[in-house]
């Protein structure tokens, strides 16, 4: 995801307020809530570029070489905060962690995001355990990042599932 400036922005500018009960209002700020949520998740975990090589890969036509970071703590806490997320939500928006069939547009577009958060904060731990070679070779300190990775393609395949019918 490149980023666009808009985070600068974020302590500025307020969210709206209303006093009436209002089922988009609450669906724009559960958005808000879980792409902020993903914006702080790249900062800390997955494949960070020297984004100050951007405007010279484009000026000299070259690759942009970057690093994954892999930080099992930081992913743990990453998906308990975006659990929080969901249980918080109103229950006019909450949707089912499922690949079942929803007919509201609203909760079915903020189940893909809410996987796909989880699929971004699991993937270091997927190329984890290929740059750790195969499963023969498999030590003690190998199966935290497996099951990490496990669960990150379990939402993989949920995500493939339920993103049918978006």
């Amino acid at each position: 995801m490149h980023p666009i400036g808009l985070r600068h922005f974020h302590d500025i500018i307020p969210l709206p307020l209303s006093r009436k009960r209002e089922e988009d209002l609450y669906y724009f700020l559960a958005q808000a809530a879980l792409r902020k949520l993903l914006m702080e998740t790249l900062d800390v975990v997955g494949h960070q570029s020297m984004s100050w090589l951007f405007e010279l890969r484009i000026e000299i036509n070259k690759s942009v070489e970057g690093q994954v970071i892999y930080a099992p703590v930081v992913t743990a806490e990453l998906q308990n905060q975006s659990k929080e997320w969901y249980h918080h939500l109103p229950a006019s928006l909450k949707f089912p962690i499922d690949a079942s069939p929803l007919l509201d547009p609203r909760k079915s577009f903020l189940r893909i995001q809410y996987i796909g958060l989880f699929i971004v904060v699991g993937w270091p731990s997927v190329l984890q355990v290929l740059e750790l070679g195969p499963a023969e070779e498999i030590r003690s300190e190998l199966s935290p990042v497996q099951e990490q990775a496990r669960r990150c393609l379990a939402s993989c395949r949920l995500m493939i599932a339920a993103s049918e019918e978006i």
